[in-house]
C-alpha cells in the first residue's frame, strides 16, 4: 500500500472564502479518483514547537493507494490536472512525501 502525503503552503493573502473552496475542490478531487482506496485533510496540529515539528504548512492531504500503478493513474488523471489548475494559484509551495507502508 502506497500512503500519498501533500502539503501546501498558501500564499498570505488566500481569503476565508479561497480557503474553503480548496477544501471543497480537494474533496472533490479525490473522491472522483476510483484509484484511491481512502483520504483524509489535515491542518497543522497543536502540538508543541520543537525543532523537529513543522507547523508551518496550511494544509495537508493523506491519501491511500492499493499500489503504485494505481498512484500513477492518480497522478495523469484528468481530475488531478483540474485541481492544479484551479487552485496552484493559491499555494506557495508543495511538498510530497510518498511512503510504502510495511
Amino acid at each position: 500500500m502506497i500512503l500519498h502525503n501533500v502539503y501546501f503552503w498558501l500564499k498570505e493573502e488566500v481569503t476565508d472564502s479561497e480557503k474553503k473552496d480548496f477544501e471543497e475542490g480537494i474533496v472533490t478531487f479525490l473522491s472522483n479518483v476510483e484509484q484511491v482506496q481512502k483520504y483524509k485533510i489535515g491542518i497543522p496540529a497543536g502540538t508543541p514547537q520543537r525543532d523537529v515539528v513543522d507547523h508551518s504548512f496550511a494544509y495537508s492531504i493523506f491519501v491511500w493507494f492499493e499500489n503504485v500503478e494505481d498512484h500513477n493513474v492518480y497522478q495523469t488523471h484528468p481530475v488531478h490536472d483540474v485541481f492544479v489548475e484551479k487552485f496552484n494559484g493559491l499555494w506557495s509551495k508543495v511538498q510530497v512525501l510518498d511512503s510504502e507502508l510495511l
